[in-house]
């Protein structure tokens, strides 16, 4: 004789009961003795009477089934409390899903108790024959229930980074709780950092023979993984989020963390008209730190040492890229931050010697508290070295790049690369702003 037990459920929303009256009545029949918690079936329309009138026996908690019951038959997993009750050699039968809760299962296991999953019984054809009538309730109800929504509603509907809109483009993949047009404008900005870091920087993604055959047409087009980003609707929602892995985020209005491959940003203010133009640059800053740390094999502790602050000038040399009717314009004497390098230099006397600059990891910069003026220098050594004297030291950069990012870098990389000394270069920069 076995002591089959049925406890009333307690997932959210679940009114079913495991064990109709009638099967209670066969159960009695073939001698075994069934316990029902009161009300078990009261979801579902059958009253306590009805199940002893069938010669079950009535209990009034669900500690008392799980307490007799040798077999205890449920609708839904068992929920933490009723873990709890129970114990070795007990057998449960119920829907479990296992598959899709990892808690669950390793928290079954600790019971001892035996899991019999109705999901996965199959009769003598193979076929599933207590999962197959759960399936066809569950499409007969999605059509009853489900509704046409309009675009423009389904926009205005809510969004959080646990349920956000996805929004994919050529090259990126970006979670958002951003209404979706400010995701797709973002998107769209992206790519386009994409096209000028590819001219800009070409030499840092791929060696000279891939390089020539993309010039001739027969480049060959490598697949891989969509670049990742998050965005947020304001400001504060992206420093409550990134502040929670990033402490030093409060400063800042986007960000590129290294340890999981994502960009952050958040919709800024701006004119109604797409994208402000200061958020432009801010994409273009981060999206450079994306794909420079992505676009070939790197560290995940470039710069930690020394060098960093030639990662920031690349990221900031993108910021001064200017639309023009035939394309892109990208440096220059009087883009981005240059000028303002040039006004602290010439004016304020403000020169960190480059012997000095190139010693410093990204823990020692970014705590300097010269970072404002440190900025303005290295946006303009970044367009020295990409432009002055005709780019002569282009290569050189690119390759000191490629040494901080690859985690080779020593610091006196740079003077080595350049074939020059560092007080040497220090006076070249000089020249190359005051002209």
């Amino acid at each position: 004789m076995t002591i089959v037990g049925v406890p009333k459920e307690t997932k959210r929303d679940e009114y079913r009961v495991a064990l109709l009256p009638v099967g209670v009545e066969e159960l009695v029949r073939a001698g075994h003795t069934v316990i029902v918690q009161r009300t078990a079936g009261a979801g579902s329309g059958l009253p306590d009477e009805a199940y002893e009138a069938c010669g079950a026996r009535l209990v009034d908690t669900a500690a008392e089934v799980f307490a007799e019951a040798d077999l205890v038959v449920k609708v839904k997993e068992p929920q933490r409390p009723e873990l709890a009750l129970l114990r070795p050699g007990q057998v449960l039968f119920t829907y479990f899903h296992f598959a899709a809760d990892r808690g669950l299962t390793e928290g079954f296991l600790a019971t001892g108790a035996t899991a019999v999953a109705y999901e996965t019984l199959r009769d003598d054809r193979g076929r599933l024959p207590l999962l197959v009538p759960m399936s066809e309730v569950a499409g007969r109800m999605s059509i009853q229930e489900g509704r046409w929504v309009k675009a423009t509603d389904d926009d205005a509907l809510p969004r959080t980074l646990k349920k956000p809109w996805r929004h994919e483009s050529d090259h990126w993949r970006i979670r958002s709780s951003a209404p979706p047009a400010a995701a797709a404008e973002r998107a769209a900005e992206l790519e386009t950092s994409l096209l000028i870091w590819q001219q800009a920087f070409g030499a840092y993604a791929w060696d000279p023979a891939e390089l020539e055959r993309r010039f001739k047409g027969r480049g060959r087009m490598p697949v891989r993984d969509p670049y990742a980003a998050v965005l947020v609707p304001s400001r504060e929602e992206y420093v409550a989020e990134v502040t929670k892995f990033e402490p030093a985020a409060i400063r800042s209005d986007a960000i590129y963390w290294t340890p999981t491959k994502t960009a952050w940003f958040a919709v800024m203010p701006g004119d109604g008209e797409g994208v402000a133009t200061a958020e432009a640059r801010t994409i273009r800053h981060e999206g450079a730190h994306q794909l420079f740390a992505e676009a070939r094999s790197t560290s995940p502790l470039a710069g930690e040492n020394c060098g960093f602050w030639a990662i920031e000038a690349a990221a900031c040399y993108m910021e001064s890229a200017v639309a023009t009717p035939f394309g892109w314009t990208l440096g220059g004497p009087d883009a981005g931050r240059v000028p303002a390098a040039r006004q602290r230099l010439l004016d304020d006397g403000f020169q960190i010697p480059l012997e000095e600059l190139a010693a410093l990891g990204r823990r020692e910069l970014q705590a300097d508290e010269r970072l404002p003026q440190i900025y303005s220098q290295i946006s303009g050594l970044a367009d020295f070295f990409i432009n002055g004297q005709g780019g002569r030291y282009r290569e050189a950069f690119i390759e000191y790049l490629e040494r901080v990012y690859t985690g080779s870098v020593s610091p006196d990389s740079l003077a080595q690369l350049c074939g020059r000394t560092y007080p040497q270069l220090d006076d070249e920069y000089r020249r190359h702003l005051a002209r």
